[in-house]
């Protein structure tokens, strides 16, 4: 399959960027969060250049994956923990109380 031409616009810089056409839209929709991230920070640091305001944008997101992932993670561990549980119980289930 071949790669489809998108023109993005990110805080009012223009990019011109080849991705699958199963992809286009994602992609439209990472460069608005993305513009929307970058403005935000601009707004609050105005003497901020354009590659402190992307590189903070960037940690920022980063940042916030990593949360996530840890978090999954954290529930992982925790659905083995209640499994783990859930079978002591179903083996003591099968004993008698008295």
């Amino acid at each position: 399959m071949s790669n489809e031409v998108v023109t993005l616009n990110v805080l009012d810089r223009e990019y011109t960027i080849g991705c699958p056409p199963e992809q286009r839209e994602h992609l439209i929709e990472a460069a608005r969060f993305l513009d929307a991230r970058m403005r935000d920070i601009r707004s609050h640091a105005r003497n901020a250049s354009l590659d402190q305001v992307a590189v903070l944008a960037a940690l920022n997101i980063t940042h916030e994956y990593h949360q996530l992932q840890r978090d999954g993670s954290s529930n992982a561990a925790l659905d083995e923990a209640i499994d783990a549980l859930e079978g002591k119980l179903s083996k003591f289930g099968d004993q008698s109380l008295f």
